[in-house]
This record gives C-alpha cells, structure tokens and sequence, in this order.
C-alpha cells in the first residue's frame, strides 16, 4: 500500500464521490478506483458502499479513515521537515497540455514534483494540439503533454507516458441494432466530434475519408465532458476516449459501435537544448 491509495481513500471519503475526488487529485476516475480496489484487496475489507448519493464509507472504513488521515498528516510533516534541512530546487516549470490529453501523467508529474520539490511553482496552460510544439519553441512552455501523432521535431525530445483508445459512440437506443455497421446509415445521423485540429478530430477526418463520405451534419466541440454530455443526451453520435465509454457504458448512457483506434500514444516533451537545466530534469525524473 502506498501514501497515493491512502490519499484517494482519504479524498473519496471526505467528498463522497470519485468524481470529485479523482479532480481533487489530478487523476483519473479508474486511476482512483483502482486505488480503494487495491487497498480493499490488501486489507481484506471493503472500505466503501455505492449509493444513489455517491460513496458512504462501511463500518470497517469509518474506524480506518482516522488512521489513514493520521498517517497522511505525519507524512506531510516529514516532507516539510525535509524541506527545512534541504536545498530545494525553485524555480518557476510551465506545463502546456493539449486538449483532452490523459489527466493522469500530468496528475502524476505535479504530485511528484509538488511532493519532491515544494519550492518549485508550476503553472499549467492548455491549449491546442497543433500550438503546443511552437510553444515550446518560442518559450512559452517549458514542458508539455501532447497526442499529436506528428513526428516531434528535431530539437523534442520526448517521452511516451500513456495511451489511450478512441471509439465510435452512439446514445443508447438512438441507433437501430441491424444497422449500426452500415455506413449509409451512420452518415445520415448528426455527429459530434472535436475539431480537425485535435487528435479525435483527425481521426474523424481520417474514418470520413475512409468511408469516401462526410456525415451531412457535424457539431464541433473540443471539451471531452461535453462532448459525452451531448452524446449521452442524444444529439448524436461520437468519437471519445475508451476509458470514458466505459463509464458512460455502465451507466447504461451510450453503446459502442466501433474502435476507431486501439493505441493513441500521450508524449510528455521538452526542447533538447534544455535537457541540462535543473528544473527539467526534475520534471523528466518525476514523469518517468
């Protein structure tokens, strides 16, 4: 067991949600799920009851959360006395992140950094996919997350973190059973789908041409969270991340009609004439 389950039982206790403990943390609702499945395997107890409310803690995980957070708060005051005996690393880190990139490697990359290097203070910008690799060029991030499936340049270095899978989603009931892997059929629903500029967006464009035919009706969205919103409250048909269709499958929200890709690979990348300077070396030690 170690100090990252503690937190995500600690979190998901005190907010009675995943939901909101997995943004609390900066990771992902599996990666927080995981860690209670994880600690319930090893302690041999189940920590949490599911109800239309959210998560209330069992008998068993009442009497373990004090010692949980216990543990925890003497955690956090040997990192502090660490703090006061060490020359820490400060400095100022920019984390650009392209759109929908996995919230998990960059969760990981500000706890550590937040847990090894307190003096170091971290900005996080998002922006496109496409201006993340200018941006580094021109100073404006020093690292950054992104699934660009470009050729990083010469002067990147990068680093795979993660992947991630994409499928086509429709609403459940919204689409006829027989029909579903028909083409004709899928191209006279609405669609919504991200713009051509993000990773999904090509991959739309790229399952379009494919086909030799575009839907005659595309909304644009570039926000995952709405996007499943739209999609679950039947606007259309969609493109999104396998790790959100399997929460919305469960939820009895959308039905799967295809994996558009099995393998998008997430980088975490730096500038090469960089690699040398203290804090981003920090940041490469903390990623990997």
């Amino acid at each position: 067991m170690d100090i990252h389950q503690l937190k995500s039982f600690a979190s998901v206790a005190n907010e009675g949600s995943i939901r909101r403990a997995s943004e609390l943390l900066f990771l992902s609702q599996p990666a927080v799920s995981a860690h209670i499945k994880a600690m319930e395997e090893i302690l041999g107890v189940s920590l949490f009851e599911r109800t239309p409310s959210g998560m209330t803690l069992t008998e068993d995980g009442t009497r373990l959360l004090p010692k949980a957070q216990h543990t925890l708060q003497a955690h956090q005051r040997f990192l502090d006395e660490a703090k006061q005996i060490k020359h820490s690393l400060s400095g100022k880190l920019i984390i650009g992140v392209a759109a929908n990139t996995s919230s998990q490697a960059l969760g990981t990359l500000v706890s550590r950094l937040s847990e090894h290097y307190p003096d170091i203070q971290m900005d996080i910008l998002h922006a496109p996919s496409l201006d993340i690799q200018a941006g580094l060029i021109n100073g404006r991030f020093d690292v950054a997350f992104y699934n660009e499936g470009d050729i990083p340049r010469p002067e990147q270095n990068v680093i795979q973190v993660t992947q991630f899978g994409v499928d086509l989603v429709a609403p459940t009931g919204l689409l006829d059973r027989f029909k579903q892997q028909d083409w004709c059929y899928l191209a006279q629903q609405r669609w919504v789908i991200p713009s051509p500029s993000t990773c999904c967006g090509k991959l739309a464009e790229a399952l379009f041409q494919q086909q030799g035919s575009t839907p005659k009706q595309l909304i644009r969205v570039d926000d995952e969270k709405v996007l499943r919103t739209l999609i679950s409250g039947g606007v259309g048909v969609g493109l999104l991340h396998q790790d959100v269709v399997q929460e919305a499958r469960l939820e009895g929200e959308v039905e799967l009609i295809m994996t558009v890709k099995s393998a998008v690979p997430v980088y975490f990348t730096y500038l090469k004439n960089r690699a040398l300077e203290p804090i981003i070396q920090a940041a490469c030690s903390s990623i990997q």
